[in-house]
């Protein structure tokens, strides 16, 4: 006869470490639930049940525990559970005392002792409490024994908790015809097939005495395991990909999103790209956890229905090969009268679709970096309403355009030897760069000097592909002025790392 036991985690919560580790050592915790921590609970519970009926036979609680011990139970695992090691946080953390010190004398405090803390991470299991965890045992001989089942039944009612005092949890036996689905976690002695649990051996009798005994008893002490125990492992389901729902409402597509930009201290113009960086890649990662549910944006999980789309926001096929005709988005941050980077902006040529929108909006609720070391160096970015007119002309018609951010060359505008390079001056690849936009010819002029005596050293965009082996990533950028001989429309973007706000021009002046 098929015996099944249900448990639901009231708090969504399994807290339990392994055999013989500390509860704050062990991150990666128990799970599934051990068989011999299921034994040790249920002959727990009979003393609670002895003392509340006065049924002390302990010939029969041996018989039961000893059929439970026969063979080695499966499991069926909510495939939606989680582990706290998984996650970035990695779980809970709290300060735990470790050693007693003395206070110091030389600063004045009295004599005492007071404990040192360290802080620990408290793993647990994730387990929906919509979701149970099914106990199976496929053949197990209990049901000839009507008095078994009765004992375990009361043992059941009366477990509170499993693993740690905080892990709230309730126990039953689910009726001889119900309906259960199948396992889906099986244990096995084979090394490495999974995680490991802690089981009775199965075929071995059962030492009811080192199952009572506490970890000081001398029956388990300086033990890896109890005796008669083994370490089985477990091959847990995988979980099932959790898409999050695109909102129903769909908005309006648009060619432009705003973002007002502030915080305590704002970066030097070297670090703004790190900005821009940082925030296409978390916008992409709420799109990829959209379309696909996974949490970090990867080429080879997405459809191939998806896969074009995603080109419009990184600039690459899944191929890795680079688009051409700047049709992917450009990240652009527009300084302040102060020079300052207070507005962000999204901006394609393709308007952006509902679940890019939503990408976009969610990027905006994460805190943006550009160093390390201080929290106060972080920017936060508000959204603006598609209304909101820009602090400066982007979008023309003008003649005159002039540098809003520094323009950087795609080629080095000198040799080793100091010397200019010939037909790679500032100037020529300006004009190169305006050919590749379809924009006609313009007059190009320094701002500030020649090439030789004015630039401002800025960060470029490199890909990680390409990182390896470079140590400079800061370039030489230049302010310059675009003079047309008729209006043209923006926005005019140019030069290296341009999707990244570098070469981002203004209108200066009317459209006459």
């Amino acid at each position: 006869m098929p015996l099944a036991i249900e448990q639901v985690f009231l708090t969504g919560r399994f807290h339990a470490t392994r055999w013989n580790q500390s509860p704050f050592e062990d991150r990666h915790g128990e799970w599934p639930p051990s068989p011999w921590r299921l034994l040790r609970t249920l002959v727990a519970r009979w003393f609670e049940y002895a003392r509340e009926t006065g049924d002390r036979d302990t010939a029969l609680r041996d018989r039961l525990l000893c059929a439970l011990a026969s063979q080695t139970p499966a499991f069926h695992l909510p495939t939606n559970a989680t582990h706290s090691s998984t996650w970035p946080s990695r779980g809970l953390k709290q300060y735990q005392p470790t050693e007693l010190v003395k206070s110091d004398k030389n600063k004045g405090e009295p004599w005492v002792k007071r404990p040192q803390t360290t802080l620990v991470v408290d793993g647990f299991a994730c387990v929906p409490q919509a979701a149970s965890v099914l106990w199976l045992w496929s053949k197990l001989e209990l049901d000839r024994d009507k008095q078994a089942l009765e004992l375990l039944d009361q043992l059941l009612r009366r477990i509170t908790y499993f693993g740690r005092a905080e892990s709230l949890a309730l126990l039953r036996r689910l009726p001889i015809d119900a309906r259960f689905p199948e396992d889906n976690c099986a244990l096995s002695p084979e090394p490495g097939s999974g995680s490991p649990v802690l089981v009775p051996i199965p075929g071995q009798p059962l030492d009811v005495n080192v199952l009572l005994a506490h970890s000081d008893d001398k029956l388990v002490r300086f033990r890896r395991i109890p005796p008669g125990t083994a370490w089985w492992f477990a091959r847990r389901p995988a979980p099932c990909p959790v898409k999050i729902a695109v909102p129903k409402s769909e908005r309006p597509p648009v060619n432009l999103m705003q973002f007002a930009l502030g915080g305590r201290v704002f970066p030097p113009i070297a670090s703004w790209i790190r900005l821009t960086e940082r925030f296409r890649g978390t916008a992409l990662d709420a799109l990829a956890r959209q379309v696909t549910g996974e949490p970090r944006f990867r080429f080879r999980d997405l459809p191939p229905s998806q896969q074009d789309e995603f080109a419009l926001m990184t600039g690459k096929g899944p191929d890795i090969t680079p688009l051409t005709g700047h049709q992917h988005a450009f990240f652009l941050l527009l300084p302040d009268a102060t020079g300052n980077p207070t507005r962000l902006l999204c901006y394609r040529r393709k308007p952006f679709s509902t679940q890019e929108q939503y990408a976009l909006l969610a990027a905006s609720e994460k805190p943006l970096s550009w160093d390390y070391g201080s929290g106060d160096w972080l920017l936060r970015t508000v959204p603006l309403p598609a209304e909101t007119a820009l602090p400066r002309n982007v979008f023309g018609p003008a003649i005159e355009w002039e540098s809003a951010t520094p323009y950087v060359p795609s080629r080095h505008v000198f040799g080793r030897n100091g010397k200019p390079k010939p037909g790679l001056g500032v100037c020529e690849q300006v004009i190169a760069d305006l050919a590749d936009l379809g924009l006609p010819n313009a007059q190009v002029l320094m701002l500030n000097g020649d090439a030789q005596r004015q630039g401002t050293w800025a960060k470029v965009h490199c890909p990680q592909r390409s990182r390896e082996g470079q140590t400079n990533h800061m370039k030489r950028g230049y302010r310059l002025r675009l003079v047309f001989a008729d209006p043209i429309p923006g926005p005019i973007v140019l030069g290296h790392s341009c999707h990244f706000g570098l070469g981002l021009f203004v209108a200066v002046g009317d459209a006459t």
